[in-house]
C-alpha cells in the first residue's frame, strides 16, 4: 500500500489545494490514501482539512506528546503506518502535478529505499529558478566534508520524497528541520549510497523564509551534520584555498 502525507503545521491557507491534490492522486492511483500529518496546528488547519475530506493524522495524539518538530511527527508516522511505501510532500510546496507523486514512488525498488524529488525553487518576487539556500550553503558542503557519497545530490533537503517504510521507520531521525539530512545519512549508513536515489519534479514555490527563519534551519541541519562527523570520527577539514588577509 502506498500512503501520501502531508506534514502541516499552521498551514490552513494551504489546506484547500492539499484537498483537491489529494482527491486527484488517489483517483488516478498514483496512492491508496493520502493524510494530512498535522503537527499540533493552533490556527484550524486540521478541522479546515476535515471540512475538505481530507483525512488528519493527528500527530501529538500518534506520539503521546506535543512534538518538537516535523521530524518529530514523520517519525512516528513510519511507525504506525502499514504502508510499505511513503511519500511525503510539504505541505506549503505548490506547483506539484499529481504525477510527481507516481515519478517519486516509482522510482522505489529493492535497492532504492529513499528517493528525493528535485526540486527548483520558484522566486515570485523575480520569476527566477534557485537552488535551496541551505541545501547549497550548509548541507552539500556537510556532505562533502563528512566523506558522504551523496554529497553529489543536486536537492539534499528536498522535503519532497519516498521511502520504503520498512527500511527507514527505526533511523535515528532528528526531530526538526533536520529530518531530511537524518533520513539521508541513516540511509547512507545502513544500506549505502545507492539505496538513495532522485527524480526531476516541477519547479516549486513556497514562503520565502528570511534570514532568521533561515539561521534556525541552518543550525538543526549542521547539528546532525556534527553529531555524524562526530559518530564517524571525520577529520578536521583542511583550507580549500588561499585564505583572503
Amino acid at each position: 500500500m502506498r500512503l501520501l502525507a502531508f506534514p502541516a503545521l499552521d498551514e490552513v491557507a494551504h489546506v484547500a489545494r492539499l484537498a483537491a491534490f489529494a482527491d486527484e492522486v488517489v483517483r488516478v492511483g498514483h496512492a491508496d490514501r493520502a493524510v494530512l500529518l498535522d503537527g499540533g496546528s493552533r490556527d484550524g488547519t486540521a478541522r479546515r482539512a476535515v471540512e475538505h475530506g481530507l483525512e488528519v493524522v493527528d500527530g501529538p495524539a500518534l506520539a503521546g506528546r506535543s512534538l518538537a518538530g516535523k521530524g518529530d511527527a514523520v517519525a512516528h508516522l513510519l511507525r504506525a503506518t502499514d504502508a510499505d511505501e511513503v511519500v511525503l510532500l510539504d505541505a506549503d510546496v505548490q506547483g506539484l502535478s499529481a504525477d510527481s507523486v507516481q515519478r517519486l514512488a516509482a522510482a522505489l525498488d529493492d535497492r532504492v529505499v529513499l528517493v528525493k524529488g528535485v526540486c527548483r525553487r520558484l522566486d515570485p518576487a523575480t520569476g527566477t529558478v534557485r537552488s535551496g539556500r541551505v541545501g547549497e550553503l550548509v548541507a552539500r558542503p556537510a556532505l562533502e566534508l563528512l566523506g558522504s557519497a551523496l554529497a553529489g545530490l543536486r536537492d539534499p533537503l528536498s522535503g519532497q520524497v519516498a521511502v520504503r517504510t520498512a527500511a527507514v521507520r527505526d533511523l535515528d531521525l532528528h526531530p526538526g528541520y533536520g529530518l531530511e539530512l537524518s533520513m539521508l545519512l541513516g540511509v547512507e549508513e545502513r544500506h549505502g549510497a545507492d539505496a538513495v536515489a532522485e527524480v526531476e519534479l516541477e519547479p516549486i514555490a513556497h514562503r520565502h523564509k528570511d534570514v532568521d527563519e533561515l539561521s534556525v534551519v541552518a543550525r538543526e541541519v549542521l547539528a546532525v551534520a556534527l553529531h555524524a562527523a562526530a559518530r564517524r570520527g571525520a577529520p578536521l577539514p583542511t583550507a580549500t584555498g588561499p585564505e583572503r588577509p
